[in-house]
């Protein structure tokens, strides 16, 4: 059966002229004379930069030989080419069978449907508008990633764009930055239930009346963000999560890592963990409000004298907080091994 070849580039018209002035032993200077038309201009028409119109397929009919129908198909079929090569190249970059076993798109029959489920995904009219929205999602959101996992920004768009969908949509009051902060210190006690159905409710409630939506995405393999923010509107915000991480210390830090983002940098141009394109001040800002708002520095010193899983369980009851962050902390700081009370 015979089967139609579609090629993995896009020879330009320029390459046919380019053979023609060869097999004539004509040079650039003399086609230029002969097409009447600056040197600048042909050359950008050989390198394919100039299209061909109208009055040069005309021109070029006169001067080479066929029909100006020819060298006009030539030049539809380069544009067609070249669209068809860029919207395969942008669909690679798409974390597309995730996206589809998550439910964020349709199952497509063939890549034209795949393409237009896509650009209907991410609200653009062509792949060419990609570097731009790309950019727009990954640059207006501050990041808590792993370094554990590989990161593509195709995939990393993808993840922040779901957020951006469900967090426009959730139910949420106006921003009210005093009441996140009371909010947060409600969400503490949140900590103490180990089952997600129960406590992720309570957290999306809790936030959503101040202004922060609260949205659980899970996040394509090669996406390795754990957290993000980003204010939707002036009045709305969205904290993402992927739940990359199941133990308590990571999530919850992450939750107040990006409150911390949400209080102390809302005012500041966003910026990408480890990208370069901020200080890395603002992380470490982010990471001691999420550390004290979670353990209180009044209550370092007397968890600096735990010793055994007894006395974290009394101490994470009494100030109101889950062990595994008390562990976590521990760990962090260098007082216990990592190794150690894992299983709280």
């Amino acid at each position: 059966m015979a089967s139609s070849y579609e090629p993995v580039w896009a020879s330009p018209p320029g390459d046919t002229i380019k053979d023609v002035l060869a097999e004539r032993s004509l040079s650039v200077d003399d086609f230029s004379q002969m097409m009447q038309e600056p040197a600048e201009s042909i050359e950008a028409l050989l390198a394919g930069s100039q299209p061909i119109t109208l009055r040069i397929a005309r021109s070029l009919s006169s001067v080479l030989g066929s029909s100006t129908q020819f060298w006009m198909a030539r030049e539809i079929a380069h544009r067609a080419d070249s669209t068809r090569i860029e919207n395969e190249d942008w669909l690679a970059e798409l974390p597309v069978p995730e996206m589809t076993t998550f439910g964020w798109l349709d199952e497509c029959s063939s890549t034209a449907a795949e393409l237009d489920a896509c650009l209907k995904f991410f609200d653009i009219p062509s792949a060419r508008s990609w570097p731009d929205r790309q950019l727009e999602l990954i640059g207006g959101t501050a990041l808590r990633t792993s370094n554990t996992f590989n990161s593509k920004d195709g995939a990393l768009a993808t993840w922040l764009r779901r957020g951006e969908i469900q967090g426009s949509t959730a139910l949420c009051e106006l921003w009210d930055p005093e009441g996140f902060r009371v909010a947060l210190q409600n969400a503490r006690y949140l900590t103490r239930k180990a089952n997600p159905a129960a406590f992720i409710p309570d957290l999306q409630g809790l936030f959503g009346a101040h202004g922060v939506a609260v949205e659980i995405i899970p996040a394509p393999g090669e996406c390795r963000a754990s957290g993000a923010t980003r204010f939707l509107t002036e009045d709305r915000a969205l904290l993402q999560l992927s739940f990359r991480y199941l133990t308590d210390d990571h999530f919850w830090f992450t939750v107040f890592h990006e409150a911390g983002h949400l209080l102390l940098h809302s005012d500041t141009a966003p910026f990408l963990e480890g990208s370069g394109r901020r200080e890395d001040g603002l992380e470490k800002e982010a990471n001691d409000f999420a550390a004290e708002a979670l353990i209180p520095n009044q209550f370092r010193g007397e968890m600096q004298s735990l010793r055994s899983a007894r006395d974290v369980m009394r101490f994470a009851r009494d100030i109101g907080i889950s062990p595994g962050i008390v562990v976590g902390q521990m760990q962090h700081s260098g007082q216990i091994p990592r190794s150690w009370l894992n299983k709280l």
